[in-house]
Order: C-alpha cells, then sequence, then structure tokens
C-alpha cells in the first residue's frame, strides 16, 4: 500500500521522477512522484486544477519547486508519461466500493475476496489509527451505559455514518447538536461518541475538533470523516456570520461541497456531524422564518436542563468521578468499535446487499412506527431513524457496550429532549400500515392464532390470526376493538388499507369496509375487519 508521503526528504543525489502511474476504477490518471526514499501521490486533475496545492506537498516532502521553469519541467514529465496500469485508488476515507472500506489511516477493511491492490493517495492521520482493544473498550464503557440511555444513543448515532452508503436517498447527513449549559458533561459524551471511530490522547477533547474554522475550511475538515462521523465542540467558537446564518446546517445535509463553474460535481461526502453548544443554531439565527424552519429540518437539537449524566453509575463515589472515567477510557481505548462494526457492513453487503438494504429500511420503518405523529420534521426523525438501525445491528454483532440497555428505549430518550415544532408542514404522519403494524404488536399475546394455539378462546382476544392456504396471514378484529386502540383516525386508516388491497371488504357498488366473520372464527356471525398484513412480528 502507498501512502502520499513516504519517508525523509530526498537526499542531494536524488532525482526526483514519476514512480508509479495508474488509471483509477474512476478513469482518472494519478502519479506517484518522488524518490525511493520521499514520494507524493497525486492527480492529473490536482496538478491542472491547483497545482500550487500540490507543489506545495511536493516541498513538504523534500522537492521542492519554485520556478516557472522547473514546475514546467514536472508538467512536461507528466503531460508526455505513456504508460499506466490500471489500479483502484482510495483518494480519501470512506467507501471504497460496498465491500471496501479505507480508513483514515490508510488501513484496509474488505469483504469482496479480491487480492486487488488498494493505492492510498490521501494524507493519512494518526488519530484514526485504533488504540486498545473491543474488549477493554466495551469493558470500561459497560457500567455507564447501563445507567445513561443517552451513551447509548450516541454511540450508535457514531456507527450510522458507514450505513449512509446503503440507506434509502431520502436521508439526509445527520446534524446532532447537544444543547446544555456549561459544565453539564457534553464534551465529554460526545468525546464518548467520537471514541468509536477516532481518538487523540493529546487532546483536550479526544477525537474531535473545535469550531474555530473558516466556511471554506469546513468541506475540507469533513473529507478525513467521510463514511463516518465528526465531532465538532463548542458552537461559541463558531464564526458569528456562520451563527446567524445558518449555512453550517445546510453545508452539512449536502453531500456535495462548493461546485465551481463548468466543473463535474465532486464525490459525496456521507457523515454524522454531532456538535456541542450552548445555543443551539437555530435560536442563533437571523432570518426569515422559512430559513429558520429549514435550517430546524436539518439540525437535530438535544437540549438538557441540567447534567446528562443523571444518575451515579454503580462503582463510583459520584458523577464526576464517573464523568473523569469516560475521559480516560476515550482516549486509552478507540477506534475498535467503529472497525468492528464496519467489517460486519461490509461483510453483510458482500453477502446480500439486497437483504441489507431492505433490512436497514424494515428497522427505520420499525422506529417510525414506535414514534407516531410527533410534531417534528421527516428529516429529524430520519435521522433517530437510522440510528436505531445502526444501534440495533450494532447490539446484534456484539459491538457495543455489555449491558441491559434499550437501543430502542435510548433512541425515544433522546427524542424526547428534541425541541417540538408547531409548524404543521413539519409533522409526520404514521401510513395506515405503520399504525396497524403497531397496534398488531403491542396485541401480541393477546392475538389468538387459529388453528396452532392450545388454549380456548376468551372475550379479551384482541384478534384472531388465521393462515389461509395459500400462505396469506389474515388478522380478523371486532370494530370496537380496533377503535379502542385508533379512536377519531379510524377511518382514514381503514380507506387507506383498503385503497393498498390490505382490508379485505364486501363485494358490491358501496361495499361496508367490514365483513361478517367467518364460521371459524370464535366470533362467527359478527362483523369484524379482516386484515392481510403482515405485522412483521
Amino acid at each position: 500500500m502507498s501512502t502520499l508521503s513516504e519517508g525523509a526528504p530526498d537526499p542531494a543525489n536524488e532525482s526526483p521522477g514519476i514512480l508509479d502511474a495508474v488509471k483509477s476504477q474512476n478513469r482518472q490518471t494519478h502519479f506517484k512522484f518522488g524518490t525511493a526514499s520521499s514520494a507524493v501521490w497525486f492527480s492529473t486533475t490536482d496538478l491542472i486544477e491547483n497545482d500550487k496545492n500540490v507543489f506545495s506537498r511536493l516541498a513538504a516532502a523534500g522537492m521542492t519547486y519554485l520556478t516557472t521553469r522547473k514546475r514546467n519541467s514536472v508538467k512536461q514529465m507528466i503531460e508526455e508519461h505513456p504508460h499506466f496500469r490500471d489500479g483502484l485508488i482510495a483518494s480519501r476515507p470512506g467507501w471504497l466500493t460496498d465491500t471496501i472500506y479505507v480508513f483514515g489511516d490508510g488501513s484496509i477493511c474488505r469483504a469482496d475476496g479480491s487480492a486487488t491492490e488498494i493505492i492510498v493517495t490521501f494524507d493519512t492521520n494518526v488519530r484514526h489509527t485504533p488504540l486498545g482493544s473491543l474488549a477493554e473498550w466495551k469493558a470500561g464503557l459497560s457500567a455507564i451505559g447501563g445507567k445513561e440511555p443517552i451513551t447509548l444513543f450516541l454511540q450508535a448515532y457514531a456507527l450510522l455514518g458507514p450505513l449512509l452508503r446503503f440507506a434509502p436517498s431520502h436521508v439526509l447527513n445527520p446534524y446532532i447538536e447537544l444543547i446544555g449549559q456549561p459544565e453539564s458533561g457534553k464534551t465529554t459524551f460526545a468525546m464518548l461518541a467520537a471514541s468509536i471511530h477516532v481518538g487523540d490522547p493529546s487532546s483536550g477533547i479526544g477525537g474531535g475538533v473545535t469550531w474555530n474554522l473558516s466556511e471554506a475550511s469546513f468541506d475540507q475538515l469533513r473529507k478525513p470523516y467521510n463514511d463516518s462521523m465528526l465531532f465538532i465542540d463548542e458552537q461559541n467558537e463558531m464564526d458569528s456570520s456562520l451563527q446567524i446564518s445558518g449555512k453550517m446546517a445546510f453545508k452539512q445535509a449536502s453531500s456535495s461541497g462548493r461546485r465551481k463553474f463548468d466543473h463535474p460535481p465532486a464525490e459525496s461526502l456521507r457523515m454524522a456531524l454531532l456538535s456541542t453548544g450552548n445555543v443551539s443554531t437555530r435560536d442563533g439565527m437571523k432570518g426569515p422564518d422559512g430559513a429558520v424552519h429549514a435550517v430546524a429540518s436539518r439540525t437535530c437539537e438535544i437540549a438538557f436542563r441540567g447534567p446528562l449524566m443523571r444518575e451515579i453509575p454503580a462503582g463510583f463515589p459520584d458523577t464526576m468521578s464517573a464523568t473523569n472515567h469516560i475521559r480516560v477510557i476515550c482516549n486509552q481505548q478507540y477506534g475498535t468499535a467503529g472497525r468492528a462494526f464496519i467489517q460486519e457492513v461490509a461483510t453483510a453487503a458482500a453477502q446480500d446487499p439486497v437483504r441489507f438494504r431492505s433490512r436497514i429500511e424494515e428497522l427505520m420503518t420499525t422506529f417510525r412506527a414506535k414514534v407516531g405523529g410527533v410534531a417534528l420534521p421527516s428529516r429529524i426523525i430520519d435521522t433517530f431513524s437510522i440510528t436505531y438501525a445502526a444501534g440495533r445491528m450494532a447490539k446484534q454483532w456484539g459491538i457495543l457496550p455489555d449491558n441491559e440497555a434499550s437501543v430502542m428505549d435510548a433512541c425515544m430518550y433522546a427524542l424526547e429532549l428534541v425541541p417540538k415544532t408547531r409548524s404543521p408542514q413539519a409533522v409526520v404522519q404514521k401510513s395506515g400500515l405503520e399504525v396497524i403494524r403497531e397496534v398488531l404488536r403491542s396485541k401480541g399475546r393477546f392475538v389468538f392464532d387459529l388453528p396452532k394455539n392450545g388454549r380456548v378462546p376468551h372475550a379479551s382476544d384482541f384478534a384472531y390470526k388465521w393462515k389461509t392456504k395459500n400462505g396469506e396471514i389474515l388478522y380478523y378484529v371486532e370494530p370496537c376493538k380496533l377503535r379502542a386502540e385508533i379512536n377519531s383516525d379510524m377511518l382514514r386508516i381503514l380507506k387507506e388499507l383498503r385503497g393498498q388491497g390490505d382490508l379485505i371488504t364486501e363485494k358490491g357498488k358501496n361495499p361496508k369496509l367490514s365483513i361478517k366473520a367467518p364460521r371459524y372464527i370464535p366470533v362467527s356471525g359478527r362483523r369484524v375487519y379482516c386484515l392481510r398484513i403482515d405485522p412483521l412480528l
């Protein structure tokens, strides 16, 4: 594997030249330029569009080209080079294909079964090199996670980045802000989330960076965290013009950087962003209501009134000791959970990519059904839905700390901390199918399975399940029992199900929505709703 800069500056007797030339999977040409002791990878496109950057990188590797004549000599070598070999080029971290992932330190996870060389041409970073072991990271955090649902939620959120490539196309890059008073533990808990992928023992915020950056640098800052999660601390340090405009919310939601005129679009950047602050982006904005609402739909604010750590975990004398323990763990153990998760994702995508994508959608649908019609933008619900999907998969694969905490409960706890909006356009309304599935799931033990069930039917039974000869699953529910669960929205739901073919009604010009129960149903002769639904129990 080759990296961007290799070795020490050139001795005076070494003459730099082209060491390798590769045509990438995107048919772009890339060159390894330098000497045996020091070399730099760059593309022909880099040299054409930003030659200053290329020559700066060469100078950093010990090859100085200051004059126009000397720079032109390099360009001439590139222009006249005749031969290229085919190769896979990783010009940034993240997914190279559905089954190959390149980490920020240049190491590679792959499940494609191929031995094809992968050439890494981006600047690698030691922050992305894992430290410790997954077992030690899990053991150190298991006691904390059992007490605080927010820790499980943030760990799941940190893991959703690698899923974005496989998620439904309407899911934007998520952006969560932890908003609370000073000294409430926001930075520590964000460090915990970041430790899934990165760390830095020499930094006061672990694997995070600060908001002391320019708008133009944001896209460059995101690249090393592609298909991962970036933690940026302390929104108070954000440039005031960016706070007032809310621009960063739009930039993060977009998967592409600023496009130059007459240039092809850049490669998509998919990543989750986690930020901390005392005031949310929405509250710090100044502008038309429409712009504020647009920012609010792209930024998920999780607001705390007191400390994030609500209880003293077992084995700690106070919350401060437990908080300090989290920081110690984050500086001694990091990067292992993310790698284990990505390996599982790559394996699942290699085995059955269609089924893997469907699994993500199923888990997201399950969470939406649980949430119901809350007054929140659909994009915010998407963030929580895919967080739930990532957390459930991570739990299944044994990647998150061992405790009895529920991913669903952790996500619902965090959702309750999101300020609700009264905007009617922002309300997420469940589909009829989602509502019925949720009802059937909640009434599971009161659904009588005919003819499997060995007990005698009882008046308390909510529904009767019947499997037809052709394998269809039907549920028969008396109107009064369904109405008690759905109430005023029932007519809309039933008509929607009828239109989809999920509700079997009587024949005729104006059929009723209910039918007479067949004789094999314990309420034979009464009217029932006949639902042709798989509740995904």
